[in-house]
């Protein structure tokens, strides 16, 4: 065969191989979508959007019918109070930070109250306003005391069951009109300002599933909740309960009311033989009934996790669990001691509630059944009401509400305080404004981690799939992001709700699709390990094929430059 038809054959062989290689590796590519990783490092850095929380406080000053409010029978100077009230309330709880990364303006509107002679009820002066049906949006009312007050308190505090708060003053003066309505403002908003503070600026972006320690769930849109009644012996005692009156008089309100931030979903169920993981132990009093007892160390292992089923197949949402137990006759009665006294054992004294918390779970309480019961024992609607009201303080604390009398006790040294009669609910309104603003701060900054996390994921896997309804649910994400910092700065509490649940649900969507991890564990290095054995054995003689006709071509060229000369 002539050298120049075999290096013509070489050649073709090559230019196969040459034309193939890019076609294989394009067919063996994983593909990966562009996330936007600009703009999740601008939201990461904080410099997307400046999140800002602002509060409006109306404060009506009291005047006599028609009247202007006076002081010392002159006129009082609105825009001056209100300046000084605003310095006042920004001075107290401003942050030693450098750098805020969360605003919270406030707004105070100083406004006329007419109010008549007869002072003895002044809730009854107060009249419905539009700022009492909007989140983070108070009338303050204030009025001097009389007839001459009998409490040396500077002042009488008394909160509504809405957004309102009346205030009468034992000295009728600008100053004390002014120190009494930064008190009361930096009282309702300084433990609100300080939880979202410690979410929202938490540098290392850290998911921030807790609003108060380690107690509180993770935020859901949807909870399941599960009440067990657990019968520690059925040999001897049956159990029934009247659970679904129970929840329809004593819970359906107070959910009804949280339904802003999350909806709940309840179930219930009896299990028998429900043995604890713990021994108890014994108390034996002199002239004293003895019982058995639990210590704060061992109610950690209360939950028999191996034989008391509580995981809900119902649906995916996260569980809160709500436990009756009912001991068995050997171990009754069962209480639970404080930790108070742990070197003296005769100090401890048991827990009136005979109920704990445990954070992130749910509630359990212990009902010691009568001696005297034998063969069934029932709990009707009324039996359950005390062990309701305690389930209902557990899930308050569950799902991050903070009792008001102690967001309020702050003023307690210099102010007399009054709360209205707890509604049914059992959350009030500006409890509830608290735990919103809480929950916007935390979907937005888990939203942030989520979508950080992932894209640090896909830059550190180049083999990671990334398809096109990733890239969407991403963008989507951050633009709901963007809503709800754009509603936040408008006041508007619910938009903001609303678009950081949808920017949470889509960064987990995405973080948590199925179609990222396919490829996880199929890196180049497995690539190469698969086809090299195929294209070495073929590659080789191609390759020493190419190296002796070049010997080749080099050895005429030599010949011919030899006969030249």
């Amino acid at each position: 065969m002539p050298d120049s038809t075999k290096r013509l054959v070489i050649a073709s062989v090559w230019a196969v191989v040459l034309l193939g290689l890019p076609l294989w590796w394009k067919t063996t590519a994983v593909y990966r979508a562009q996330l936007p990783f600009s703009q999740i490092d601008s939201w990461a850095e904080r410099k997307a959007c400046q999140l800002s929380f602002p509060s409006t406080f109306v404060i009506h000053l009291a005047s006599i019918a028609d009247g202007e409010p006076q002081a010392h029978n002159r006129p009082l100077d609105f825009a001056v109070i209100q300046e000084t009230i605003t310095s006042n309330v920004n001075n107290r709880l401003s942050s030693t930070n450098a750098r805020e990364c969360v605003e919270f303006p406030l707004h105070v509107n100083i406004q006329n109250w007419p109010i008549t002679s007869d002072m003895s009820n002044l809730l009854r002066h107060t009249e419905p306003s539009n700022s009492k049906q909007v989140i983070s949006k108070y009338d303050i009312f204030i009025a001097p005391q009389l007839p001459a007050p009998t409490t040396s308190k500077l002042a009488h505090v008394q909160l509504g069951d809405d957004r309102s708060i009346v205030v009468t003053l034992r000295e009728w003066t600008t100053s004390d009109i002014e120190e009494a309505s930064s008190a009361v403002i930096a009282a309702i908003v300084k433990g609100e300002r300080e939880r979202v503070r410690s979410i929202a600026c938490d540098s290392e972006l850290t998911e921030r599933s807790n609003l108060d320690g380690a107690r509180t769930m993770k935020f859901s849109p949807t909870y399941q909740m599960t009440f067990s009644l657990m019968n520690g012996n059925p040999d001897s005692l049956q159990v029934d309960w009247d659970i679904e009156a129970a929840v329809n008089t004593y819970l359906k309100p107070f959910i009804s009311e949280v339904s802003l931030v999350s909806n709940f979903t309840v179930d219930s169920q009896i299990q028998h033989y429900a043995d604890l993981a713990v021994t108890p132990q014994f108390m034996e009093r002199e002239k004293l009934p003895s019982y058995y007892y639990l210590t704060p160390q061992t109610l950690p292992h209360f939950i028999n996790s191996a034989e008391w089923n509580l995981a809900s197949t119902i649906s995916s949402y996260p569980t809160i669990n709500f436990i009756l137990y009912i001991p068995a006759a050997d171990k009754t009665p069962l209480r639970i001691h404080d930790d108070k006294g742990e070197s003296v054992l005769c100090e401890r004294q048991p827990l009136r509630s005979n109920a704990f918390l445990i954070p992130r779970w749910g509630g359990i309480a212990i009902k010691n059944p009568p001696k005297t019961a034998s063969g069934k024992l029932e709990f009707s609607k009324e039996d359950l009401k005390p062990f309701m009201e305690i389930f209902v303080a557990q899930l308050r604390g569950l799902i991050g509400i903070h009792d008001l009398k102690k967001t309020m006790s702050s003023l307690e040294s210099s102010y007399e305080i009054s709360l209205a009669p707890t509604p049914q609910t059992a959350v009030t309104v500006i409890e509830m404004d608290a735990v919103v603003k809480q929950r916007i701060a935390e979907n937005v900054v888990n939203s942030i981690a989520t979508l950080k996390s992932l894209a640090q994921l896909v830059m550190d896997i180049p083999n990671m799939v990334v398809l096109d309804h990733i890239r969407t649910e991403v963008q989507l994400s951050l633009d709901s992001l963007n809503q709800a910092c754009q509603a936040l700065q408008q006041e508007d509490y619910l938009k903001a709700l609303q678009h950081s649940i949808h920017a949470i649900e889509r960064s987990e969507k995405a973080f948590f699709d199925p179609t990222m991890v396919s490829m996880l564990y199929f890196p180049d290095e497995h690539k190469y390990a698969i086809y090299m054995p195929l294209f070495v054995p073929v590659s080789v003689p191609l390759i020493m094929a190419v190296i002796k006709q070049l010997k080749e071509y080099k050895k005429e060229k030599r010949e011919q430059k030899i006969k030249a000369e």
